[in-house]
């Protein structure tokens, strides 16, 4: 769109956008066929990374004062929108069963943790491994071929119990150590909250 002298802040919406003569529209957007994986947060709620190297902010974590860097900002539906930019979501095509029409379908990449017990600092003592706690792993960085920020959760099995610093630190390492004990993880009984075979798991740039 271009202007033709319209005032300041007065168009709140695309209905009355394209009422206006004061406003020329050229050409509208065509969907591309990709995904960003954006996901909204609060506009008020600071953003940190949990580990990270010095950038001009907090010199032991790298976080920017505030927690204002790595969330992105805009409108949407009059109001001010906060959201994280994971990325694009890779997909492919797939053709559905019985030669129906291709699907889209997105790929993932993977994420690991112990299900064998941890020795954790502080009031968790020695527990199973849960997804969260610091210690994941990640397949891919983002910007590496195969990164995705959506992930398929994968457990293994370290054997005995490992404080943190004794457990892989990268999937070569783990896939050498405990490659033949990678699996989905075991679901809790009912009526406990399943474990997600499937997680959004972001990172940011």
């Amino acid at each position: 769109m271009s202007s033709n002298g319209e005032p300041c802040q007065d168009t709140k919406s695309e209905k009355t956008l394209r009422q206006r003569s004061d406003v020329e529209l050229k050409t509208q957007g065509e969907p591309d066929g990709k995904f960003l994986a954006w996901a909204i947060i609060d506009p008020g709620a600071g953003v940190y990374h949990r580990l990270g190297a010095p950038i001009g902010g907090d010199a032991r974590t790298g976080n920017p004062p505030g927690g204002v860097d790595l969330q992105k900002f805009g409108w949407f539906n009059h109001y001010l929108l906060a959201y994280l930019d994971g990325g694009y979501i890779p997909t492919e095509s797939i053709m559905a069963a019985n030669q129906g029409p291709t699907m889209v379908r997105m790929v993932t990449q993977d994420i690991y943790y112990p299900r064998s017990l941890v020795i954790h600092s502080g009031s968790l003592g020695t527990a199973p491994g849960k997804l969260g706690r610091g210690y994941d792993l990640l397949q891919f960085k983002r910007g590496e071929p195969g990164y995705s920020p959506v992930c398929r959760v994968l457990t293994y099995d370290a054997g005995d119990p490992r404080t943190l610093a004794d457990l892989p630190h990268n999937v070569d390492d783990l896939n050498a150590l405990y490659g033949d004990t990678i699996a989905p993880p075991d679901q809790p009984p009912a009526p406990a909250t399943p474990i997600p075979l499937f997680i959004y798991c972001l990172q940011l740039e």
